[in-house]
């Protein structure tokens, strides 16, 4: 069936009707007699929106598509059939820029996990595009909250620019280190750990994963007490000088992070991910193509 409303009656009289309808944020037309789609996540994944994913396998889902949208774009069905559109809307959720990046239900943004990335947004170092989409989205979902838990925060269905963004990050040494010839490894110049390092005092976290990354050149009398990391490893190099620093609080600084590299998407790389996305929605628009052509 689809449904037509008459331009004059069209969003006259939309009321509150959660007993009605599928869910709270549906909305009942008392001209029409039918319950308009208002759960976000649904009603962007009918919009063919990739940073949304749902079971379209399911009758909710089949029998919104079939009704299509209004003139305004909206989707409506019939009141007797909430409980197959709640069935749909439940196998709604909204996807990250990456796997490791969480999607937190209370504050309904995905919290950034990268470590480059977060060192970077953070001002102390490492190297990632400045001033993106990605980066934008980034910062003004963050600052919009009063509490952000010294994270970073992104609304999910700007994970394709936060992707874009990841895709430009690249580790390089902590802030002030140098890279060794072999161009995979630096070298401690940070006094403040050094000093720590050569036992000569100091107040350096060494519970923090940036220590365990740190190994000694060696033994001979030209290295003797200067110490090297992997570069790929500047990030957690560079938060564990941020520890030697007097009045350091692990609250100021992000942590929980993911080593850059390991961001996954359902388990491809982003760019991987990025291909798989549009691939779906140019399926699900040809699928809905041939079944309106059916119907």
């Amino acid at each position: 069936v689809h449904w037509w409303l008459p331009p004059a009656t069209l969003h006259a009289s939309l009321v509150p009707a959660p007993s009605l309808c599928a869910s709270q944020d549906d909305m009942y037309d008392t001209a029409s007699r039918l319950c308009q789609v208002g759960q976000k996540y649904a009603f962007w994944y009918l919009k063919h929106k990739s940073w949304v994913q749902c079971a379209p396998n399911v009758p909710g889902y089949r029998l919104l598509v079939n009704a299509g949208a209004d003139a305004g774009g909206n989707f409506w069905y019939a009141p007797h059939m909430a409980m197959e559109v709640r069935a749909f809307y439940d196998t709604c959720i909204p996807e990250c820029a990456t796997d490791e990046d969480t999607f937190h239900v209370n504050r309904d943004l995905c919290m950034a996990t990268d470590d480059v990335l977060v060192t970077f947004l953070n001002g102390d170092g490492q190297r990632c595009a400045a001033n993106t989409p990605g980066e934008r989205e980034i910062r003004s979902a963050t600052g919009a909250l009063s509490n952000r838990q010294g994270r970073y925060w992104y609304k999910a269905d700007a994970a394709a620019k936060v992707r874009r963004l990841l895709e430009s990050c690249h580790a390089t040494c902590a802030k002030g280190d140098p890279t060794l010839h072999d161009k995979i490894h630096c070298q401690v110049f940070n006094t403040l750990a050094l000093r720590f390092l050569q036992g000569g005092g100091g107040t350096c976290d060494k519970r923090l994963p940036g220590y365990k990354l740190l190994g000694s050149m060696g033994a001979t009398k030209d290295v003797q007490g200067t110490f090297m990391y992997p570069r790929s490893g500047g990030s957690e190099v560079q938060q564990f000088y941020l520890s030697c620093m007097q009045g350091w609080r692990p609250s100021q600084h992000a942590f929980g992070t993911v080593e850059h590299g390991a961001e996954r998407v359902r388990g491809k790389t982003l760019k991987q991910a990025g291909d798989a996305a549009r691939r779906r929605k140019d399926q699900r628009e040809w699928e809905e193509a041939m079944e309106m052509d059916q119907y």
